[in-house]
């Protein structure tokens, strides 16, 4: 099995202290408080909680969610 390097930067998460948004890790779920491991896929930000998440994200989650040019149904009617 081949293990990819971490791609993404870890970025403080700055609010003010009535701010009540919550950022969640985009693989687990986990409530992330103050830093989160941002990385860019198909021209989008997605926060992960660490690495790992993002090593799990690239590996299972991708490769078994994503949907592919082969596997999209057309849309619009059927006559």
């Amino acid at each position: 099995m081949k293990v990819s390097t971490p791609v993404g930067t870890w970025v403080e998460i700055k609010r003010s202290w009535h701010d009540n948004t919550l950022t969640n890790c985009a693989l687990c779920g986990r409530l992330v408080p103050r830093m989160i491991w941002m990385v860019e896929f198909s021209e989008k930000s997605l926060p992960f909680c660490n690495e790992e998440c993002e090593g799990l994200y690239r590996s299972y989650w991708l490769p078994k969610y994503e949907p592919t040019a082969d596997s999209e149904q057309p849309t619009g009617s059927l006559s």
